[in-house]
């Protein structure tokens, strides 16, 4: 039983580092140029109890983070920045629109695409 049971565990160890592997290996297959992000900061809303300090700055950090090499290089045009008053129901709809139309694009032609929203 007690080899059993090592047995079990050894298995489960061993798929998880080959799925771990897996997926890391998809996530380096997408280049920047097919990844797309929406980065939204918030910081000031109309009911002043619903403020929030620093999402504005967070958000914009995030933003050169990803342009960064350290954050994946994503050139800027693939990157929609949100903040505050530009972060309007209509523009986060229209940017929602954006990154789903770039990704399908990408897909159709066979192309590895991410997208993260933030």
């Amino acid at each position: 039983m007690k080899h059993l049971l090592s047995l079990f565990f050894g298995m489960i160890a061993v798929s998880f580092l080959f799925a771990q592997k897996k997926k890391e290996e998809n996530l380096s297959a997408t280049s920047p140029e097919n990844t797309y992000a929406l980065v939204i900061g918030i910081a000031n809303y109309e009911n002043d109890r619903l403020n929030l300090n620093y999402a504005n700055r967070d958000a914009q950090v995030f933003a050169d983070y990803l342009m960064s090499n350290a954050g994946g290089a994503i050139p800027e045009d693939n990157i929609r920045l949100l903040i505050d008053t530009n972060a309007t129901t209509g523009a986060i709809y229209n940017s929602l629109k954006w990154v789903k139309k770039r990704v399908e694009f990408n897909t159709i032609q066979d192309d590895k695409s991410k997208s993260l929203v933030y």
